[in-house]
């Protein structure tokens, strides 16, 4: 017989569960993860690129209606106008739009149309108040506010609003109240599309209206703090940012913003660092720079104080209107289009002294208006709150920098901006692209290119993925575009750094730039470079060593002689070398000595010059060596140049001296000096690539003396024949290379060219 088991949950164990259900329908979700260092595992939350959450549903309906009835055209230009529609018994009789001087750069073709509502699946506290209207002026926004005065007849106890409707999303959109009386509702657009007056019995109004988006879940993860392009700050286009994502969901359903995009979404997370979130930052600043938003609020602020653009005496100009949006209209309108959208709302604040400030509106509860304000971002508990019918001041400031400076703002005036309906919504969907990509604010703030202090002292271009040789490195910025001039901040490890000058520790180096001009953000940036330490492991005897170079000791000589048989000598003939003391500087090195030439009279210079692509080890990585010198002989019976370069790639150098010579067109391997001879070489010298080119410039002083000027230049064994006049017999020149390894504490380098 199965036996059932029944578990009984104590009541407050049964409301704990409700209530955990309930907080992960509004929090990213939290899991346990296994660090990458294998330590045990704890609670943490997922990374901010995995963060999800249930995004609450948008609401959606379907309006049904009949015959469309057009009612006019008409053709405004650049000066304004507008349109009057008077048709007694019509129901848009008294319709009117009002297009203010300058909205339009040309002439635009409005055409208004409507269409008698038959039914709506929106529910019982959505009423149509008029007709679905159409206005088709071909799209886009008008550079001014427009003011489209609609006739309505709302009952007592009702509260009314304008409504985008779009018939493929089936959703509607809010759109601010400029003005009403008895017989008409004006609001404020910046573009059309179908539109209509939606209205509520006030006593549906819910007292809670809440939208589902929630500060540090779906807000950015910076505060605002301006930037050079808006350096008043960019609170509405932080807000825009946000609630743009919030409603569109670029990245994918139930993404959380905020985290997101915390060093632009790369690792590691730097939540401490704000300043290197430079996507999200330059967006939010390109967003406020394109909208030119507090010309808008201002005329809008203007229209609600009972200005606007009307038909006065049978001239379109500016005009008083009944201004009768009171704070509790503004209220309403808050949780009105939140209840029928599911929507975050755009909240414009001004101040008695001609400040504003925007925010999201989040929730609505009976008097509060809850608010995401992005100079206090990730903070729930900001609400704007109205008691004896009207808002009592919401204190903020400009930026969070005039904040904690003490220069605070009490914003006395709140209006209810809606979302689309004054912002372009479709720019934003643009610049997003552009943050996409990584180039977002190119256009907009100054260009710049980051520089370092090369070997010759000069300040270059830093390449990409730079190795450098020495263990500091000096860091800059050059100005490219724009008039004011940049400043620079370096960071390493999330820790803010004292100086441009950087110590490099072995490895790569990852170091932060935040850029500024005139103290305003203008981006961050990671550089990485690259610095290979030099070791310092201690010689052992008859043991193959790593290749350590004590640059100090080196030395490098030249024989500019002729090694091949020659007819006329009848053998062959190798001179002295020349040894020239060099000086380095890291991994290059120079120098230069005078001295008797090998014959004749006079004086000859020997210079050189050379660096190393890094220290040669048994690793079998290449080493680049390359040197150029120059021979300068002068006065007696020798007046002539030689000149000339040589690449060599080393790998796998050993220890014990090798000499490497060309005799009579063979490359071969010798113990280097003779009393090595006999020595195993070790076994580490696995390849040299060898690739000689000289110059000889001759005159009417250079042996042979009948000869003109000439040049000739040869490569790897081959020689150069000539024929002397002071001689008999073919004269030819080949080459020498003697590379010398010693102990790594008294390294030595000769080359002899022959």
């Amino acid at each position: 017989m199965l036996k059932t088991t029944v578990i009984r949950f104590k009541p407050y164990v049964i409301a704990l569960l409700i209530f955990i259900l309930i907080l992960s329908s509004i929090s990213c979700i939290t899991l346990k993860v296994k660090p990458k260092d294998g330590s045990s595992t704890s609670a943490a939350t997922t990374s901010a690129v995995d963060q999800t959450r249930p995004h609450p549903p948008v609401r959606t309906g379907d309006i049904s209606v009949g015959p469309k009835v057009d009612l006019a055209t008409q053709s405004i230009g650049s000066s304004g106008g507008g349109i009057s529609i008077s048709k007694p018994g019509d129901p848009l009789d008294g319709f009117s739009i009002g297009v203010p001087d300058k909205a339009y750069p040309g002439n635009a073709t409005f055409k208004v149309s409507y269409a008698p509502i038959t039914g709506q699946t929106f529910g019982d506290d959505f009423t149509p108040a008029s007709p679905l209207i159409t206005v088709d002026n071909g799209g886009g926004y008008s550079a001014k506010l427009m003011y489209v005065k609609v006739p309505v007849n709302i009952p007592s106890g009702y509260f009314a609003m304008g409504f985008l409707y779009d018939q493929k999303t089936k959703q509607l959109e809010g759109m601010p109240l400029i003005a009403q009386d008895e017989k008409s509702i004006t609001v404020a657009t910046r573009h059309f599309s179908n539109f209509l007056i939606g209205m509520i019995e006030q006593l549906k109004l819910k007292g809670t209206a809440d939208s589902g988006f929630r500060p540090k879940i779906d807000d950015w993860q910076f505060t605002n703090y301006g930037s050079y392009i808006a350096d008043s700050g960019h609170c509405e286009g932080q807000s825009l940012a946000a609630m743009w994502y919030y409603c569109t969901q670029p990245d994918g359903k139930d993404l959380c913003l905020y985290g997101r995009y915390d060093n632009n979404a790369k690792k590691p997370e730097t939540p401490e660092l704000w300043q290197d979130d430079s996507y999200g930052y330059r967006f939010c600043s390109v967003l406020q720079n394109d909208t030119d938003w507090q010309n808008y609020a201002s005329d809008f602020w203007t229209g609600l104080a009972g200005r606007a653009w009307i038909n006065l005496n049978n001239k379109w100009q500016w005009g008083n209107v009944s201004a009768a949006i009171s704070d509790e209209t503004t209220r309403n309108m808050f949780s009105y289009s939140m209840q029928m959208t599911g929507e975050p709302q755009e909240v414009i604040m001004q101040s008695e002294s001609g400040s504003f400030h925007a925010m999201i509106c989040f929730k609505v509860d009976k008097d509060t208006l809850y608010v995401a304000d992005p100079n206090y971002y990730g903070i729930t508990d900001r609400k704007i709150e109205f008691v004896g019918k009207q808002f009592k001041p919401y204190n903020s400031g400009a930026n969070r920098a005039e904040i904690d400076a003490g220069r605070t703002i009490n914003y006395e005036h709140i209006m209810y901006m809606a979302k689309s309906t004054i912002i372009n919504w479709s720019l934003i969907a643009q610049r997003w692209t552009e943050l996409k990509n990584g180039t977002i604010g190119n256009d907009k703030f100054p260009r710049y290119e980051i520089v370092y202090l090369n070997e010759k002292n000069d300040w270059a271009a830093l390449p990409a993925g730079y190795n450098s040789k020495n263990k500091k490195i000096s860091l800059g910025i050059k100005k490219l575009t724009g008039a004011d001039p940049l400043a620079n901040t370096f960071y390493r490890d999330g820790v803010k750094l004292t100086t441009n000058e950087i110590d490099l520790k072995p490895g790569a180096n990852e170091v932060g730039i935040y850029i500024t001009s005139k103290d305003n953000y203008v981006d961050f940036k990671y550089v990485t470079v690259t610095y290979q330490a030099e070791e310092t492991t201690a010689p052992v005897v008859n043991t193959p060593l790593p290749y350590i170079a004590a640059h100090s000791n080196l030395t490098l000589g030249y024989n500019f002689a002729d090694w091949c048989k020659s007819n006329a000598w009848g053998g062959t003939e190798r001179n002295n070398i020349s040894e020239v003391p060099i000086t380095w500087n890291g991994l290059n090195f120079s120098g230069k000595k005078q001295q008797k030439p090998n014959y004749g009279t006079g004086t000859e210079m020997l210079e050189i010059s050379g660096s190393l692509s890094a220290i040669p080890k048994p690793d079998k990585k290449p080493v680049n060596l390359t040197l150029t010198y120059k021979s300068t002989w002068d006065k007696g019976d020798a007046n002539f140049v030689y000149s000339g370069s040589m690449t060599y790639t080393i790998t796998n150098i050993p220890v014990y001296i090798v000499a490497m010579t060309n005799q009579e067109g063979h490359w071969r391997l010798d113990p280097w000096p003779p009393e090595n001879k006999g020595k195993a070489l070790q076994k580490y010298l696995t390849s040299l690539t060898f690739k000689y080119n000289e110059k000889y410039i001759g005159n009417p002083n250079t042996r042979p003396k009948n000869q003109k000027d000439q040049s000739w230049t040869y490569t790897d064994t081959s020689c150069v024949d000539y024929a002397g006049t002071d001689s008999t017999g073919t004269y030819r020149f080949g080459t020498e290379l003697t590379i010398g390894l010693r102990s790594p504490t008294n390294w030595q380098t000769k080359t002899d060219n022959k």
